[in-house]
């Protein structure tokens, strides 16, 4: 049984914040039984009672080092594809086999994860987070981002303190999402030997990625990029208005933050924007939205205190900052028409196929990690993404710009970072709220293990998320 899906369906962050793989358009829904749940096959049930007569039950002794879902719908982001009846195994930190239940075999003291009419899709990305400085505040965001199903986060904003607890966490073997580290974003004015030099410099001290904030010419830029290159450090980040959005297409950064550029650039043009978007496509550049900072930024604040995990897990030296950071921001008179602006790039972007990430900016002002990515998913749907593309952007497009494109996948080969899900995500973003489980790198933390994360962050009585 397969069900294959088509695709259907700022102020900018210059205005703002101071100073590609493409993907195919548009998409259609089918439904998966009555109730979009996957039935079990009597086979497939048939195998799992098969299978429980083996010592793999949880508390029992283990007799292999395979992990298996059995009978589970999955989900391929790339193909907006649901494959129902499947077997999942996975040995170590891999994907080893998936096939029809009926014909893939469980080995004797496997793991055996409950999945009959469930879903699985790889693990979330959460392509912009600012990691704060002590190990503390770091394994907040860490916990609060697996609960939620980020399985990999993408430091945008370096430290040392950064790559510390990448190795404490490597060292440690603790379940927690990976980190891809971007260095100190560069902020000053560089000459190309400067620059040249910074990048290397980045790359010794064990950097993944080179942050651009701002304050550098073209030359310096350009000889960036080059040596950013020749070092194997992909450059991502802003695009500052003194080098617009031209310059960055035209040396394929590799990711173009907040859609920074794209409105300046279309003058209010939406021909214009849309050649933007093509050429953005074509030159295989990634933009991460931030669509949930531009909200908390730019949209109404009556509610803002009930935001998702605000009540149950800020703390309230958080509320306090935030609270008055936003009395210091008032909203902007245009802030509706500066809203409309950023959707705008975010759907001209789709339409052309050009690839989008998801990110949440997090932890900011009335936005927790986790809980913040839910909103930014969430986000991406109220603009007009589908449920596809936004699982789309959240797995194989965010695997595409980290280099991994044999990643964001459910597929032998693929790494084991994967969200069980009670309901078809691609029937409605909300279905990709509510992980039953997640898998980071083999390691499976069922729904009590997720909750105990939560937990142990909790700042009042307030009832769980």
């Amino acid at each position: 049984m397969r069900h294959t899906q088509s695709r259907s369906s700022a102020v900018n962050g210059a205005e703002l914040r101071g100073t590609t793989a493409a993907s195919p358009p548009h998409d259609t829904r089918r439904q998966i039984g009555h109730d979009r749940r996957v039935k079990p096959t009597v086979i497939a049930l048939c195998a799992l009672l098969a299978a429980c007569s083996h010592p793999s039950q949880p508390g029992g002794p283990r007799q292999s080092s395979v992990t298996a879902f059995v009978d589970v719908a999955v989900v391929a982001p790339r193909a907006d594809l649901v494959t129902a009846h499947q077997t999942v195994l996975v040995d170590g930190e891999r994907i080893v086999r998936v096939g029809p239940t009926s014909e893939v075999g469980v080995p004797a003291g496997a793991r055996l994860v409950p999945a009959a009419g469930r879903f699985l899709v790889p693990g979330f990305a959460d392509m912009h987070v600012h990691l704060p400085d002590t190990q503390p505040e770091i394994d907040r965001v860490l916990d609060l981002s697996l609960a939620a199903g980020v399985t990999t986060i993408r430091g945008m904003q370096g430290k040392p303190s950064h790559l510390e607890a990448r190795a404490r966490l490597a060292h440690d073997h603790r379940p927690a999402p990976e980190l891809v580290l971007a260095g100190p974003p560069i902020t000053d004015t560089l000459t190309p030997d400067q620059a040249r030099a910074l990048v290397r410099d980045q790359k010794g001290a064990g950097y993944d990625l080179i942050k651009l904030l701002g304050g550098i010419d073209r030359p310096a830029y350009d000889a960036l990029v080059a040596e950013a290159a020749a070092q194997h450090l992909p450059v991502v980040g802003h695009v500052p208005a003194a080098l617009g959005l031209a310059a960055a297409l035209d040396a394929r950064q590799r990711t173009i933050e907040h859609v920074q550029g794209y409105i300046a650039a279309a003058h209010d043009d939406p021909v214009q924007l849309a050649e933007l978007a093509r050429r953005t496509r074509e030159a295989g550049v990634f933009n991460c939205p931030t669509l949930d900072f531009y909200a908390v930024a730019l949209g109404p604040r009556d509610h803002v205190t009930e935001r998702a995990g605000i009540a149950g897990y800020a703390t309230a030296d958080e509320l306090e900052a935030w609270t008055k950071a936003l009395a210091d921001r008032p909203v902007p008179a245009d802030a509706a028409v500066r809203l409309a602006k950023v959707a705008a790039v975010v759907v001209a972007l789709r339409d052309a196929g050009a690839p989008l990430l998801v990110g949440s900016d997090t932890p900011d002002t009335f936005a927790l990690s986790g809980f913040g990515y839910v909103e930014e998913l969430r986000a991406l749907a109220r603009v007009g993404l589908s449920a596809a593309d936004v699982l789309r952007a959240a797995t194989a497009n965010a695997a595409a710009a980290l280099g991994r494109p044999d990643d964001g996948a459910v597929a032998a080969g693929a790494r084991a970072d994967l969200v069980l899900l009670e309901r078809d995500p691609l029937a409605s973003v909300e279905n990709l709220a509510h992980p039953i489980g997640v898998m980071v790198r083999g390691r499976w933390l069922p729904r009590a293990d997720l909750d105990a994360l939560l937990a142990a962050h909790r700042t009042n009585s307030a009832a769980p998320e």
